[in-house]
């Protein structure tokens, strides 16, 4: 299954709300496009959010290249899929009025098998004819196939450049981990679910973490501040803690992702998926 992603609970939208904010954040072009080719129109950078954005494409950034007609989609939802491209199909010829003028990408294999392609045959991505035309806050859907079709609609923001790690901005890193458990606080497991890493300073951050207690019995939550970092090292490509006795490693993915992992004080490891929470400011 796919955590994170409920897609049975998705429901086809031709229309679907989004916040009032267009939200144009700062950040540098990425993916081989300058500021030049961005002012001139010939990539397009859009925030598109659906009704779960905390679903594994929920919320996703959507860059569109008027040279190679190609759609790159990454997603900045919780549990992120990996970042995919899609190509232009030239047959397209919608049957809905909703999707007459629009257009549609085909492909996105890497967002395909990072999500479970098992659980679903294909993914396409649809612009509406106001958002193909360049329209700001205009929709877009991602419909599922494979036993059956679903789509989720989107509303898109135009943002002024795709996402980038801005080093002088202080990093919040809200993370899910691979569940850590032992069974020392019977009845039931205690385990390790998140992760928080806050940047105070350059080369200072605090972490806290989250255990579930009683696990399979009758969860409760519960977080530890472990306190400040005694090193940190931090890039636009990695972050590099210690806090004592635990360590953190991550290495930046795509949009405001990062993936790595957390050695504890007895030696065990955890699998790490965090998003920086302050690229979102």
């Amino acid at each position: 299954m796919i955590r994170g992603f409920p897609l049975i609970a998705l429901v086809t939208l031709a229309a679907c709300g989004g916040s009032e904010r267009s939200d144009v954040l700062p950040g540098q072009a990425s993916g081989g496009e300058s500021e030049d080719e961005l002012r001139e129109g010939a990539t397009r950078v859009y925030d598109c959010r659906g009704e779960d954005q905390d679903s594994t494409l929920g919320r996703f950034e959507l860059v569109l290249s008027n040279r190679n007609a190609k759609a790159k989609v990454t997603s900045i939802s919780k549990n992120a899929a990996a970042p995919g491209d899609g190509t232009i199909d030239p047959d397209y010829r919608p049957v809905s009025a909703s999707y007459q003028g629009g257009a549609r990408y085909t492909g996105f294999e890497k967002i395909r098998e990072s999500m479970s392609a098992s659980d679903f045959g294909s993914l396409e991505l649809i612009i509406s004819k106001e958002l193909k035309e360049g329209g700001d806050r205009k929709r877009a859907w991602i419909r599922y196939t494979g036993g059956g079709a679903t789509t989720e609609g989107f509303v898109c923001h135009k943002r002024a450049a795709p996402f980038a790690v801005e080093v002088a901005r202080k990093a919040r890193l809200q993370c899910e981990s691979e569940l850590l458990c032992t069974d020392d606080n019977p009845p039931g497991s205690t385990c390790l679910s998140e992760i928080f890493v806050k940047q105070t300073e350059d080369d200072k951050a605090t972490l806290r973490l989250t255990y579930l207690d009683h696990f399979g019995v009758n969860v409760r939550e519960r977080q530890e501040n472990i306190g400040d970092s005694t090193e940190l090292a931090r890039t636009k490509t990695k972050v590099d803690a210690k806090f004592g006795e635990h360590e953190i490693e991550l290495k930046y993915r795509a949009g405001i992702t990062y993936l790595g992992k957390l050695k504890m004080p007895d030696g065990r490891t955890a699998k790490l998926d965090c998003n920086d929470l302050a690229m979102l400011d």
